[in-house]
Protein backbone atom coordinates (compact mmCIF):
# COMPACT_ATOMS: atom_id res chain seq x y z
CA UNK A 1 0.00 0.00 0.00
CA UNK A 2 3.19 2.46 0.61
CA UNK A 3 4.51 1.85 -2.84
CA UNK A 4 1.19 2.45 -4.09
CA UNK A 5 0.97 5.51 -2.36
CA UNK A 6 4.26 6.82 -3.16
CA UNK A 7 3.54 5.86 -6.69
CA UNK A 8 0.73 7.87 -7.26
CA UNK A 9 2.04 10.86 -5.42
CA UNK A 10 5.09 10.43 -8.03
CA UNK A 11 2.74 10.10 -11.10
CA UNK A 12 1.35 13.60 -9.89
CA UNK A 13 4.16 15.48 -9.15
CA UNK A 14 5.68 14.18 -12.57
CA UNK A 15 2.82 14.79 -15.22
CA UNK A 16 1.46 18.13 -13.08
CA UNK A 17 5.09 19.67 -13.23
CA UNK A 18 6.20 18.56 -17.06
CA UNK A 19 4.24 20.85 -19.70
CA UNK A 20 2.06 23.05 -18.61
CA UNK A 21 0.44 23.53 -21.92
CA UNK A 22 -0.84 19.53 -21.87
CA UNK A 23 -4.66 20.00 -21.64
CA UNK A 24 -6.11 19.14 -18.03
CA UNK A 25 -8.36 16.62 -19.88
CA UNK A 26 -5.40 14.60 -21.28
CA UNK A 27 -3.68 15.04 -18.10
CA UNK A 28 -6.48 13.19 -16.27
CA UNK A 29 -6.73 10.35 -18.39
CA UNK A 30 -3.20 9.40 -18.73
CA UNK A 31 -3.06 9.36 -14.95
CA UNK A 32 -6.12 7.34 -14.20
CA UNK A 33 -4.52 4.75 -17.03
CA UNK A 34 -1.48 4.60 -15.08
CA UNK A 35 -2.71 4.72 -11.91
CA UNK A 36 -4.87 1.71 -12.49
CA UNK A 37 -1.77 0.26 -13.61
CA UNK A 38 -0.02 0.71 -10.62
CA UNK A 39 -3.26 -0.34 -8.45
CA UNK A 40 -3.35 -3.54 -10.28
CA UNK A 41 0.33 -4.50 -10.19
CA UNK A 42 0.33 -3.38 -6.24
CA UNK A 43 -3.06 -5.68 -5.91
CA UNK A 44 -1.26 -9.10 -8.20
CA UNK A 45 1.97 -8.39 -5.63
CA UNK A 46 -0.48 -8.57 -2.80
CA UNK A 47 -2.05 -11.99 -4.03
CA UNK A 48 1.47 -13.75 -4.54
CA UNK A 49 2.45 -12.99 -1.07
CA UNK A 50 -0.60 -14.01 0.47
CA UNK A 51 -0.56 -17.31 2.29
CA UNK A 52 -1.04 -20.39 0.50
CA UNK A 53 -2.03 -23.43 2.24
CA UNK A 54 1.62 -24.41 2.26
CA UNK A 55 2.48 -21.52 4.47
CA UNK A 56 -0.77 -21.56 7.16
CA UNK A 57 -0.33 -24.23 10.09
CA UNK A 58 -1.40 -27.77 9.20
CA UNK A 59 -1.07 -29.71 12.47
CA UNK A 60 -3.57 -27.32 14.82
CA UNK A 61 -4.16 -27.99 18.43
CA UNK A 62 -7.68 -29.26 18.13
CA UNK A 63 -6.95 -31.55 15.34
CA UNK A 64 -8.57 -35.36 15.73
CA UNK A 65 -7.78 -37.73 13.01
CA UNK A 66 -9.12 -40.78 12.78
CA UNK A 67 -6.85 -43.58 10.80
CA UNK A 68 -7.01 -47.65 9.50
CA UNK A 69 -3.70 -49.41 9.80
CA UNK A 70 -2.76 -52.59 8.45
CA UNK A 71 -0.38 -55.14 8.95
CA UNK A 72 0.77 -57.25 6.65
CA UNK A 73 3.41 -59.65 6.63
CA UNK A 74 6.67 -60.53 4.20
CA UNK A 75 4.41 -62.45 2.32
CA UNK A 76 1.39 -60.00 2.01
CA UNK A 77 -0.63 -61.54 4.50
CA UNK A 78 -2.59 -59.66 6.35
CA UNK A 79 -1.49 -59.69 10.09
CA UNK A 80 -4.02 -57.04 11.68
CA UNK A 81 -6.05 -54.33 10.95
CA UNK A 82 -7.39 -51.48 13.45
CA UNK A 83 -8.45 -47.76 14.06
CA UNK A 84 -5.88 -45.39 15.68
CA UNK A 85 -7.07 -42.04 16.71
CA UNK A 86 -4.76 -39.41 16.55
CA UNK A 87 -5.63 -36.30 18.60
CA UNK A 88 -3.28 -33.09 18.34
CA UNK A 89 -3.25 -31.17 21.53
CA UNK A 90 -2.20 -27.97 22.92
CA UNK A 91 -0.46 -28.93 25.97
CA UNK A 92 3.63 -29.38 25.89
CA UNK A 93 4.88 -32.99 25.76
CA UNK A 94 6.25 -34.23 29.08
CA UNK A 95 9.56 -35.97 27.69
CA UNK A 96 9.97 -32.90 25.69
CA UNK A 97 8.81 -29.22 26.83
CA UNK A 98 9.77 -27.78 23.03
CA UNK A 99 7.19 -30.30 21.07
CA UNK A 100 3.34 -30.28 21.77
CA UNK A 101 1.84 -33.25 22.69
CA UNK A 102 -0.43 -36.46 20.63
CA UNK A 103 -2.58 -38.68 21.89
CA UNK A 104 -2.97 -41.56 20.11
CA UNK A 105 -5.54 -44.46 20.96
CA UNK A 106 -5.48 -47.87 19.63
CA UNK A 107 -9.38 -49.25 18.83
CA UNK A 108 -10.86 -52.23 17.63
CA UNK A 109 -7.51 -54.53 16.83
CA UNK A 110 -8.46 -57.64 14.34
CA UNK A 111 -5.60 -59.97 14.41
CA UNK A 112 -3.20 -62.03 16.81
CA UNK A 113 -0.97 -60.32 18.95
CA UNK A 114 1.49 -63.35 19.48
CA UNK A 115 2.46 -62.65 15.47
CA UNK A 116 4.68 -59.52 16.81
CA UNK A 117 6.65 -61.17 19.07
CA UNK A 118 9.49 -57.99 19.56
CA UNK A 119 12.40 -60.38 19.05
CA UNK A 120 14.22 -57.08 17.77
CA UNK A 121 12.98 -55.25 20.30
CA UNK A 122 15.15 -56.75 22.86
CA UNK A 123 12.26 -57.42 25.40
CA UNK A 124 8.72 -58.27 25.89
CA UNK A 125 5.70 -55.95 24.20
CA UNK A 126 3.09 -54.66 26.21
CA UNK A 127 0.18 -54.06 24.41
CA UNK A 128 -1.03 -50.47 24.67
CA UNK A 129 -4.63 -49.08 24.31
CA UNK A 130 -3.34 -45.31 24.24
CA UNK A 131 0.19 -43.70 23.69
CA UNK A 132 1.39 -40.16 24.11
CA UNK A 133 4.45 -38.63 21.93
CA UNK A 134 5.18 -35.25 20.59
CA UNK A 135 5.23 -33.23 16.94
CA UNK A 136 6.84 -29.60 16.04
CA UNK A 137 5.48 -27.40 13.71
CA UNK A 138 7.61 -24.71 12.70
CA UNK A 139 7.17 -21.76 9.65
CA UNK A 140 8.34 -23.85 7.15
CA UNK A 141 8.38 -27.50 8.88
CA UNK A 142 6.74 -29.89 10.33
CA UNK A 143 7.35 -33.82 11.32
CA UNK A 144 5.95 -36.03 14.41
CA UNK A 145 6.66 -39.04 16.26
CA UNK A 146 5.34 -41.91 14.15
CA UNK A 147 3.08 -44.44 15.91
CA UNK A 148 5.13 -47.03 17.80
CA UNK A 149 3.21 -49.04 20.33
CA UNK A 150 2.41 -52.58 20.23
CA UNK A 151 3.00 -53.87 16.73
CA UNK A 152 3.93 -50.56 15.66
CA UNK A 153 7.64 -50.88 16.81
CA UNK A 154 9.42 -51.11 13.65
CA UNK A 155 8.19 -47.67 12.70
CA UNK A 156 11.59 -46.73 15.22
CA UNK A 157 13.70 -46.88 12.88
CA UNK A 158 12.14 -46.11 9.52
CA UNK A 159 11.97 -41.94 8.57
CA UNK A 160 9.75 -40.05 10.71
CA UNK A 161 6.83 -38.13 9.00
CA UNK A 162 8.33 -34.98 7.86
CA UNK A 163 6.97 -31.89 5.61
CA UNK A 164 8.90 -29.15 4.43
CA UNK A 165 6.20 -27.08 3.28
CA UNK A 166 7.99 -24.64 0.28
CA UNK A 167 9.39 -27.78 -1.18
CA UNK A 168 9.33 -28.23 -4.68
CA UNK A 169 9.20 -31.08 -7.20
CA UNK A 170 12.48 -33.02 -7.05
CA UNK A 171 13.37 -31.45 -3.88
CA UNK A 172 14.97 -33.68 -1.02
CA UNK A 173 16.10 -32.80 2.39
CA UNK A 174 17.45 -35.36 5.24
CA UNK A 175 17.61 -35.66 9.16
CA UNK A 176 18.94 -38.75 11.16
CA UNK A 177 18.09 -39.39 14.76
CA UNK A 178 20.16 -41.56 17.46
CA UNK A 179 18.57 -44.47 18.99
CA UNK A 180 19.68 -45.34 22.53
CA UNK A 181 20.73 -48.38 23.81
CA UNK A 182 17.05 -48.66 26.10
CA UNK A 183 15.29 -49.52 22.56
CA UNK A 184 17.68 -53.00 22.57
CA UNK A 185 18.68 -53.92 19.29
CA UNK A 186 17.15 -50.91 17.50
CA UNK A 187 20.55 -49.08 19.03
CA UNK A 188 22.29 -46.94 16.90
CA UNK A 189 21.73 -44.16 14.18
CA UNK A 190 18.89 -44.23 11.50
CA UNK A 191 19.70 -41.79 8.38
CA UNK A 192 16.65 -40.30 6.91
CA UNK A 193 16.74 -38.90 3.19
CA UNK A 194 13.55 -37.34 1.87
CA UNK A 195 12.15 -36.16 -1.87
CA UNK A 196 9.14 -34.37 -2.73
CA UNK A 197 7.43 -36.13 -5.90
CA UNK A 198 4.77 -33.74 -6.28
CA UNK A 199 0.83 -33.36 -6.05
CA UNK A 200 -1.42 -36.14 -5.35
CA UNK A 201 -5.05 -36.98 -5.06
CA UNK A 202 -5.67 -39.13 -2.13
CA UNK A 203 -8.24 -41.94 -3.22
CA UNK A 204 -10.21 -44.51 -0.69
CA UNK A 205 -13.16 -46.13 -0.31
CA UNK A 206 -14.72 -43.03 1.87
CA UNK A 207 -13.68 -39.62 0.59
CA UNK A 208 -11.13 -38.35 -2.14
CA UNK A 209 -8.89 -35.17 -1.25
CA UNK A 210 -7.41 -33.55 -4.15
CA UNK A 211 -4.09 -31.44 -4.31
CA UNK A 212 -2.12 -33.49 -1.61
CA UNK A 213 1.48 -33.39 -1.56
CA UNK A 214 3.33 -36.46 -1.88
CA UNK A 215 6.56 -36.92 -0.07
CA UNK A 216 9.08 -40.63 -0.57
CA UNK A 217 12.08 -41.47 2.35
CA UNK A 218 14.19 -43.66 3.52
CA UNK A 219 16.13 -44.70 6.26
CA UNK A 220 19.18 -46.42 7.00
CA UNK A 221 19.97 -48.17 9.94
CA UNK A 222 22.71 -51.12 10.38
CA UNK A 223 19.27 -53.62 10.75
CA UNK A 224 18.89 -52.31 6.87
CA UNK A 225 16.81 -50.14 4.83
CA UNK A 226 12.74 -48.98 5.82
CA UNK A 227 11.02 -46.37 3.46
CA UNK A 228 7.44 -44.20 4.09
CA UNK A 229 5.88 -43.04 1.07
CA UNK A 230 3.20 -40.55 2.62
CA UNK A 231 0.71 -37.60 1.44
CA UNK A 232 0.34 -34.87 3.30
CA UNK A 233 -2.64 -32.36 3.09
CA UNK A 234 -2.81 -28.53 4.41
CA UNK A 235 -6.37 -29.02 5.99
CA UNK A 236 -5.62 -32.52 7.57
CA UNK A 237 -1.77 -33.10 8.11
CA UNK A 238 -0.91 -36.71 7.09
CA UNK A 239 -3.66 -38.37 5.67
CA UNK A 240 -1.79 -41.57 4.29
CA UNK A 241 1.50 -43.42 5.33
CA UNK A 242 2.99 -46.94 3.68
CA UNK A 243 5.74 -48.12 5.57
CA UNK A 244 7.99 -50.86 4.13
CA UNK A 245 10.25 -52.45 6.51
CA UNK A 246 13.99 -53.87 6.80
CA UNK A 247 11.98 -57.05 7.16
CA UNK A 248 9.84 -57.09 4.52
CA UNK A 249 6.75 -56.17 6.41
CA UNK A 250 4.48 -53.36 5.32
CA UNK A 251 1.80 -50.95 7.49
CA UNK A 252 -0.53 -49.23 5.11
CA UNK A 253 -2.33 -46.12 7.31
CA UNK A 254 -5.37 -44.36 5.50
CA UNK A 255 -7.55 -41.29 7.00
CA UNK A 256 -10.55 -42.19 7.55
CA UNK A 257 -12.26 -38.88 9.29
CA UNK A 258 -10.63 -35.69 10.19
CA UNK A 259 -11.95 -32.73 12.38
CA UNK A 260 -10.77 -29.91 14.41
CA UNK A 261 -12.64 -29.18 18.19
CA UNK A 262 -12.15 -26.50 20.36
CA UNK A 263 -9.72 -26.43 23.01
CA UNK A 264 -10.84 -25.34 26.89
Amino acid sequence: MSYCLVSFWWVLTLKFSSNPVMSIKYMNMKQFLLLSWILLGAWGSAEAQSPNDQQQQILVPGLKNTYQAVYLDEHGDTLSIEKIGVHFTDRPWRQDSGQMEIVCSYQGFTGDSSAFTPALHGGRLSWESEEVMGFKEYESTIWMYPFRANQYYLTEVAPFPYFVKHAVAGQTWSSKLSLGKGLGRFEGKARWTYQMVGQKHYQSDQQTIPHCYEIHSVSRHRLGKSSLNYLVHPAYGFVRLHYSFFNGHELQVSLLTSSVEALN
